[in-house]
């Protein structure tokens, strides 16, 4: 069986020079491509670390470029899982702080209805005091 493929029957036992080669060219192709996806996962799994913070890690910044593949993406995903539950936080209390303004505003308009009701009972008693009210 061949790359998965449907089974074409037994492999042979002898190969020609030239569909030998052939293959090693493949094979050689196939690990230049596979060695530069893996430094490229490298390369971003470095990134990804350098991006952590100190307190994260707990290391120094000299001991940050030596970290493992493992330790980075494990920091990385704590780190992620914080920066979420803050976000989350820092939501709350948006909504929060935006209620407390609408109450806020609630009450000084409520405090202005009362000082005018107030004033308006003050006026009539005076009025009747005085006698000037007309009914």
């Amino acid at each position: 069986m061949m790359n998965g493929d449907i089974d074409d029957g037994p492999a042979p036992l002898f190969i020609s020079e030239e569909e030998n080669s052939v293959v090693e060219k493949k094979k050689t192709v196939h690990n230049s491509t596979e060695k530069k996806r893996k430094e490229q996962i490298r390369h971003w799994i470095q990134q990804i670390g350098e991006q952590l913070p100190p307190l994260v890690t707990q290391k120094t910044e000299k001991e940050r470029h030596g970290r493992s593949t493992l330790e980075i993406v494990e920091k990385a995903c704590n780190y992620i899982k914080e920066l979420k539950a803050k976000l989350e936080n820092d939501e709350e209390l948006q909504k929060v702080r935006l209620e407390l303004d609408n109450m806020r505003a609630e009450r000084d308009r409520l405090q202005e209805i009362l000082k005018m009701a107030v004033f308006r009972q003050w006026h009539i008693s005076i009025n009747v005091k005085i006698g000037t009210i007309k009914l």
